[in-house]
């Protein structure tokens, strides 16, 4: 029989997912949001009698910041999340039960943003720069005030993936200008990324044109890699 261990957690913010109730099946197991929970389930590779939960809890981690740094890109809100329970069973399939009663009011976020993560999920745990320029994305959304050195970092990984700026944007037909305009605005509006005493308020332009450029520039990079062959790097 195989071995299946359920996650759940609490997301933040919780109105956000208020009466969303959403399954979808990933490469790993199944992903299901409702009532502001996520539950996943995955199969433990190590059907061992012997549990190691350190070894669980970190493929859990990997699986949760998997789902949800992809459907931050998706829905544009950047979900922290609280591990609460932790259920472990055995059965051939893997199967979530207990779902709320579809009947609720409109949800805050639009349905079907879980099917869209879905599509995504075979990219982002497959490919590690796919995965950190997402998480990256993340905390843009969540870190208000530092937007802007996160999203030089998700195109940066970008840089690492290929060796070279050149190589990165001649890959995968992204313009330089874009690349160039995060990086610029990343120099001159965020603190941290070079010493210097003070700082400057970051314009709302400035911002959603940051978002803008990493998305399309990030969009540009998976339907690349939905061109080539999937192994998880």
């Amino acid at each position: 029989m195989a071995r299946t261990c359920v996650i759940i957690a609490q997301l933040d913010p919780e109105d956000a997912f208020e009466d969303r109730v959403e399954t979808v099946e990933a490469d790993f197991g199944v992903v299901q949001i409702a009532q502001n929970r996520l539950k996943l389930a995955f199969r433990l590779e190590n059907e061992d009698k012997d549990v190691n939960f350190e070894a669980i809890f970190k493929d859990a981690n990997f699986y949760l910041k998997a789902v949800l740094s992809t459907l931050a890109w998706v829905t544009g809100i950047g979900a922290g999340y609280k591990i609460f329970d932790y259920v472990e069973f055995a059965d051939e399939r893997l199967v979530l039960v207990g779902l709320v009663s579809p009947q609720q009011p409109q949800p805050k976020v639009e349905s079907g943003a879980l099917s869209s993560t879905q599509e995504l999920l075979p990219l982002v745990t497959k490919d590690s720069h796919l995965r950190w320029a997402l998480e990256d994305y993340h905390t843009a959304l969540r870190e208000c005030g530092h937007e802007l050195i996160f999203l030089y970092r998700c195109i940066e990984w970008l840089k690492v993936r290929f060796g070279s700026w050149e190589e990165a944007w001649g890959t995968i037909k992204s313009t330089q200008r874009r690349i160039k305009a995060i990086k610029r605005d990343a120099n001159e509006y965020y603190f941290a990324r070079h010493a210097v005493k003070g700082r400057h308020p970051v314009p709302r332009q400035v911002l959603e044109d940051a978002f803008k450029n990493t998305r399309l520039i990030l969009q540009k990079y998976m339907e690349w890699l939905s061109s080539q062959p999937l192994n998880r790097t």
